[in-house]
């Protein structure tokens, strides 16, 4: 095995680290990253400070994966938390508080169900027959959570389907073609996993599969056309996954794919010729404005035009006639500031070029988004400059305008929302800024 030449200072990255510490602490200060996530942010400076190292050169896209992504360093301790034992010397950020409003938003969501247990960071996947599957998460200790619960949006009623193999957060669940759920990566308490598993929903069973290839934590999933799972980017074990690959539900097996721009916390959205667009994250810098595609016919990446700003936190959406909206996020203004976006970026890959998208009533990040069946885009959550947030807004593609809709029951980050198949959309868990949520509000635009 090639040996790994001796890492020697260089002024220039240390100072890009630097900035890019100080810019993950910010965002720690601000809400963005919660008490859960302390975790995944001490794993991504870890994969930050190695920009410090001459040695650690960027590997070009294609070529094999490059030697940053092979080391294993001691895990990262569970932050403290009440009621858990584990270290005491680690702060947590104060929570914010939001301004009052003049004139509060109306009470549009209703509270219809409660989990079983609490929690944030999960998944909520929407079945083939119009239930959703929650799934893993970390609950009001910070404890990942293994219990799996199904919503029926006929009876509003919530079920346990047994536990997962492992118990996971911060991981992806992408449905596949013949109806089962491929859940990968995520973590624990104190690691970032390379496990994957698959819920089948007709046995309400778990079953373990091949790991991946690379531990993964803050990445993204998608399902290609051919039914392949592509699995992109995120954050390993000691620094940033230059890579993706694929799992091939017929043949069981991960295949390593080229290098790419190293990113966590991105957006991943299937285009209409097929390709993977990937926007945004963190990486390298510390809010990428980089745009990338992987095209599954010829196994290449290529780099798009950057968006006009750098965002992470966002989310992405595709459009009935191609186009992909990027939504919020949190960046950096053209002074050098960071701010939470109201701003929205429209991209044609038909052309390769991006647009001024409407701007949101309410600046936001860490927002859950979901494609209602009637083609608007429905965000609801997060965080601005001030707190979080409890107000929910949607877009119409055809006028180009956000409109508010009103408020749920209370904020919540960390949380997701599933589009029902009845045009309603559940909210699922989260996090209120000081405690994990178990209750479950739907959105009736019928109402």
């Amino acid at each position: 095995m090639e040996k790994r030449p001796p890492c020697t200072f260089d002024a220039g990255a240390a100072s890009k680290t630097l900035m890019l510490l100080n810019a993950v602490l910010h965002g720690l200060v601000r809400g963005l990253h919660t008490r859960r996530r302390l975790l995944v942010s001490g794993l991504v400076l870890t994969g930050l400070l190695a920009a410090a190292c001459s040695s650690s050169a960027e590997v070009a896209p294609g070529s094999p994966q490059g030697p940053e992504s092979r080391g294993l360093a001691t895990p990262v301790p569970t932050p403290e938390r009440a009621q858990s034992p584990g270290p005491t010397n680690i702060p947590r950020p104060p929570t914010p508080t939001p301004l009052p409003t003049a004139t509060p938003l109306p009470l549009v969501f209703q509270e219809v169900a409660t989990l079983a247990e609490p929690r944030e960071d999960h998944t909520a996947i929407l079945l083939n027959d119009g239930r959703v599957l929650l799934a893993g998460g970390r609950n009001q200790f910070g404890d990942v959570v293994r219990r799996t619960e199904i919503f029926d949006p006929k009876t509003n009623a919530v079920t346990d389907v047994g536990e997962m193999v492992v118990g996971r957060a911060s991981h992806t669940a992408t449905l596949l073609d013949d109806g089962r759920i491929l859940v990968a990566g995520g973590s624990d308490e104190a690691d970032v996993l390379g496990s994957a598993e698959i819920y089948d929903p007709g046995t309400d069973t778990w079953r373990q599969i091949a790991d991946m290839n690379e531990s993964r934590f803050g990445h993204a999933a998608l399902r290609l056309d051919d039914g392949r799972v592509m699995v992109t980017g995120g954050t390993g074990r000691s620094s940033l996954v230059p890579n993706s690959e694929i799992y091939d539900p017929e043949t069981g097996e991960w295949e390593l794919l080229g290098n790419h721009t190293r990113r966590v916390f991105q957006t991943a959205v299937l285009l209409p010729d097929g390709s993977a667009f990937v926007t945004g994250g963190s990486g390298d810098t510390a809010y990428q404005e980089s745009a990338e595609a992987y095209s599954p016919i010829t196994d290449a990446w290529t780099r798009l035009e950057p968006m006009t700003y750098g965002r992470s936190g966002h989310t992405a959406a595709l459009f009935d006639d191609g186009r992909v909206i990027v939504i919020g996020g949190i960046g950096l203004t053209e002074s050098g500031n960071v701010q939470t976006h109201r701003s929205t970026e429209v991209f044609d890959p038909v052309d390769g070029i991006w647009s001024n998208g409407g701007r949101l009533q309410k600046e936001r990040s860490g927002h859950a988004m979901t494609v209602l069946p009637d083609g608007r885009i429905f965000v609801v959550g997060g965080t601005d400059d001030i707190g979080f947030l409890a107000s929910a807004e949607t877009y119409d593609p055809a006028t180009d305008e956000w409109t508010t809709l009103g408020e749920m029951h209370g904020p919540r980050l960390s949380h997701r929302a599933t589009a029902l198949p009845d045009g309603r959309v559940l909210v699922s868990g989260g996090f209120t800024g000081s405690d994990t949520i178990a209750s479950l509000e739907i959105y009736d635009p019928g109402r």
